[in-house]
């Protein structure tokens, strides 16, 4: 890992021009003619994948380095996230031997040549070897005479050749190889000692464009990148490129000083956001490579900072390439990186750029519009200190709505708001929120009666009411259910016969997919719980032997694991379990008393049991839910009435006692949130009946019996789904 990385932009061009004599000349479009339009049909959303400077600078690229990463996208799942680029920065080509090389490093025929030490295979094997993993290549070259990592080996005046005047050579060169991406940068054009054929200070218009015309007349899709930051540039460049930057080479920092060689986190968000209105798909500003994970000589980013800029990266619709040495990446890193929520949003099919919406100084806030009417908002704070940012959803361009559902795309939690949009945002920090007209409109109940078959009832969360009657899906042998929501999907699973099966409810079309068996053939399965990660099913189950089970469903990926993993070893009689994050909060029943341990998805570390405060006796079942990282947990005691208590993530600790609740007789419980509110269900005498807290009250309403005379419940479930 370098300790500085040198800058390769044109202020580096511009360096070495003044330091051998010459005069900089300023790159003024004025004067020149109009671009044509690029229009390859290429780069439709942001482009995704990995780049090697960063990291690993001129000295550490090589063969062996671009196939491992491959792998490791691959076997990491962020191939299936949507990284899909391998990109080969400088230095992977052959040297000149000096000024007066008169090959500039090339073969007979003018080729460029890979080195043979660092791809000793060449560069078309390892674009095989790519495409076969799935993924795509992109390789490194400069609109001028030489590139910008010069000297090419120190002390000496050897230089890796640039493609000025060899552009139709060189692009054939990158199609005959199978590359997919070019990164062009704009280095060794405006000096060349010993050679009057390279004009001083030729300009931008005169170079760039003749590359992309030559990538067309190859025939292969070539998505042009244009690494060339100078701002006057911006407004032609995407008649030229689909992606171009617009700013300075970043650094691992939060911020730099204005005369600095380098950019940071913050100067070149700021740069990218005048921009807003180049950007549509196939043509994307370019704020530079991802800097989470990386240290250099010039520091690194905060967890803080890391997921600051993954989330204004992605509202800002950059492309989003990794910079760090990922198969020495961390988990937290990965999980970062890893965001598909966040990831949707940069990917998004509008392809449009977030906007400023006008905040308070030391906050940014951004908005950006989806394809399916949301609105994506990233409230920045750029202070020193912990600020409440707000703003309201007519600011962000939504519609009048009675209500709007707000998922935060870091806690995967929702909420509700009447129109304001706001949080305590820590300093450095950036909270970043899905926001959609209308909040979660519906519940989903499910039964299993003493004969083992399910009913199912729908409720309105806006009006209280349910269906009038109980529907009948297929189903048999049931004793315990479980269920989470995924949009308008309803994932359910149950346990017949001590074995697991799931099936999920369409709720808009009322169909249900029918009941498979989950792999890994558990038996004995005594209670059962799930709670969902970044689309990935966290599935727990209690054995008789009180014994419990993990099993992991993706459905991104489209599968479970195929064992079940065992997690403890405890006298469990009952689970449920919340996520908040990237954890999972488990809550369980052993000999009456009541514990709870978190799961981080991320590490897949356990934090160990605990006993919930207050010293609760006899609970025969219990039901979890979370409102603003605030876990609800209501008991049923021995006595069969109800009992609560709250669990404050935020300030670290649950209440010292348990409060009795209203509700009596009572048998299974199951719960959701939705907004500010916790809808509790239970079963008294085989009916089943439900209440309302208001968490922002305290209080709750009367149980009321839920319609459609249902008779016979032994366990429930409910999830909440948008209309």
């Amino acid at each position: 890992m370098n300790a500085i990385r040198a800058p390769r932009t044109l202020g580096a061009a511009m360096a070495l021009a003044l330091a051998l004599g010459a005069a900089p000349v300023a790159l003024v479009l004025g004067g020149a003619p109009p671009a044509h339009a690029l229009d390859n049909g290429l780069a439709l959303t942001p482009p995704m994948g990995w780049n090697d400077w960063n990291a690993f600078g001129c000295e550490g690229l090589d063969e062996a380095l671009v196939l491992k990463t491959a792998d490791f996208l691959v076997t990491s799942g962020l191939r299936d996230a949507g990284y899909q680029y391998v990109n080969l920065d400088d230095c992977w080509m052959q040297s000149a031997t000096g000024w007066d090389d008169p090959t500039n490093g090339r073969d007979a025929a003018g080729r460029l040549q890979a080195d043979p030490v660092k791809f000793p295979n060449g560069i078309a094997s390892v674009a095989r070897y790519v495409h076969a993993k799935g993924l795509k290549l992109g390789i490194y070259e400069s609109a001028g005479w030489r590139t910008c990592a010069f000297p090419a080996v120190p002390g000496t005046d050897r230089y890796f050749p640039g493609s000025m005047g060899h552009e139709a050579v060189d692009a054939r060169t990158f199609a005959d190889w199978g590359v997919d991406l070019l990164k062009y940068d704009n280095c060794g054009n405006f000096f060349k000692p010993n050679d009057p054929s390279v004009p001083n200070g030729k300009d931008w218009a005169s170079r760039f464009p003749v590359m992309g015309q030559a990538l067309k007349d190859t025939g292969r899709p070539i998505v042009y990148s244009l690494c060339s930051p100078a701002e006057p540039n911006v407004g032609v460049a995407p008649q030229v490129g689909n992606l171009w930057r617009t700013s300075k080479d970043i650094s691992p920092t939060w911020s730099v000083p204005d005369d600095s060689a380098y950019g940071s986190l913050l100067q070149n968000y700021h740069e990218n956001t005048k921009f807003a209105a180049s950007a549509h798909p196939g043509a994307w500003n370019d704020p530079d490579m991802l800097e989470i994970g990386t240290t250099t000589g010039m520091g690194s980013l905060t967890p803080d900072e890391a997921r600051s800029e993954f989330s204004l990266w992605s509202v800002m619709a950059a492309p989003l390439v990794i910079g760090t040495d990922l198969t020495t990446a961390s988990p937290e890193t990965l999980a970062i990186y890893g965001n598909r929520d966040v990831i949707a949003v940069d990917q998004d099919p509008l392809g449009r750029q977030g906007v400023p919406v006008p905040s308070a100084p030391g906050t940014s806030v951004l908005a950006k519009p989806l394809a399916d009417g949301d609105v994506a908002v990233t409230l920045f704070n750029e202070s020193e200190v912990a600020r409440t940012i707000a703003t309201t959803t007519s600011n962000l361009g939504l519609p009048a709505s009675p209500s709007f559902r707000l998922t935060d795309l870091w806690t995967h939690s929702t909420s509700s708001t009447d129109g304001v949009v706001s949080a305590t945002v820590a300093p450095h920090a950036t909270v970043m929120y899905r926001v959609s007209p209308g909040a979660p409109g519906k519940v989903s109940l499910q039964l299993a009666d003493g004969s083992g078959a399910m009913a199912a009832q729908t409720g309105d969360l806006a009006t209280g009411g349910f269906d009038p009657q109980w529907s009948h899906p297929e189903g048999g042998g049931l004793t315990g259910l479980t269920s989470i929501s995924a949009g308008t999907l309803v994932h359910v699973y149950g346990v017949a016969g001590g074995r697991v099966f799931g099936e999920d409810l369409d709720t808009v079309t009322g169909r249900w997919s029918g009941w498979t068996e989950i792999p890994g053939g558990a038996t004995g399965v005594r209670d059962i719980s799930a709670s969902i990660v970044n689309n990935v099913v966290q599935l727990l189950i209690a054995g008789w032997d009180g014994s419990m089970w993990l099993q992991r469903g993706d459905y991104d990926a489209g599968h479970f694991d195929t064992s079940w993993t065992r997690a403890d070893d405890a006298p469990l009689s009952r689970l449920t379990s919340v996520a908040a994050g990237t954890l999972v909060h488990v809550y369980a029943i052993a000999q009456g008393r009541v514990y709870g341990e978190d799961l981080d998805t991320v590490t897949g570390r356990w934090s160990g049991w605990a006993e919930i405060p207050g010293g609760a006796t006899g609970a025969v079942d219990l039901t979890a839910s979370i409102v603003h990282n605030v876990v609800h947990l209501e008991i049923v005691g021995g006595d069969r009435t109800m009992f609560g208590q709250v669990g404050d993530y935020n300030a670290g600790h649950f209440n010292p006692t348990w409060t009795q609740l209203p509700g009596s007789g009572l048998g299974a419980l199951t719960s959701v949130a939705s907004g500010t509110l916790v809808h509790v269900y239970g079963t008294a005498g085989g009916t089943v009946y439900s209440s309302m807290l208001d968490t922002a009250t305290g209080r709750w309403t009367d149980w009321a019996q839920v319609p459609g005379n249902a008779t016979g419940a032994v366990d429930l479930t409910v999830a909440a789904v948008d209309r």
